[in-house]
């Protein structure tokens, strides 16, 4: 249940963020997980969903954008998208490959109100 600890490391970035940024309230954050980051999108909903039910955060929106993965033939050089789960080349039939995508698990931004947003 390693979702649990990666939204805690998520909400601990986000409060250093705040405070840093003088921010008044974070609306929204944007999270990119990757195919093969060993993150399950549908249990770090509910995790998260779970997570913020009775905290200072209960109205914080999270959007997940999957990535889908992507190698590089060390071969021939194709790049493509991982349909079959199986790092093989589709042109050359290749299984010497580099990951390009699809590994990550990021913060991409954070949608916020500064004081001076929430007065007005």
């Amino acid at each position: 249940m390693h979702e649990l600890s990666l939204i805690q490391s998520l909400f601990d970035e986000i409060e250093s963020i705040k405070k840093s940024n003088q921010l008044n309230k974070i609306t929204d954050i944007y999270l990119s997980v990757g195919e093969m980051s060993g993150v399950d999108r549908e249990f770090l909903r509910s995790t998260y969903e779970l997570f913020i039910a009775e905290t200072q955060w209960r109205d914080l929106r999270l959007h997940l954008q999957g990535v889908p993965w992507v190698i590089c033939c060390d071969d021939c050089g194709l790049e493509q998208q991982v349909v079959n789960k199986h790092n093989r080349c589709s042109s050359c039939g290749s299984f010497s490959t580099t990951t390009l995508r699809g590994k990550e698990f990021i913060l991409q931004k954070i949608e916020a109100e500064t004081e001076a947003q929430a007065e007005d």
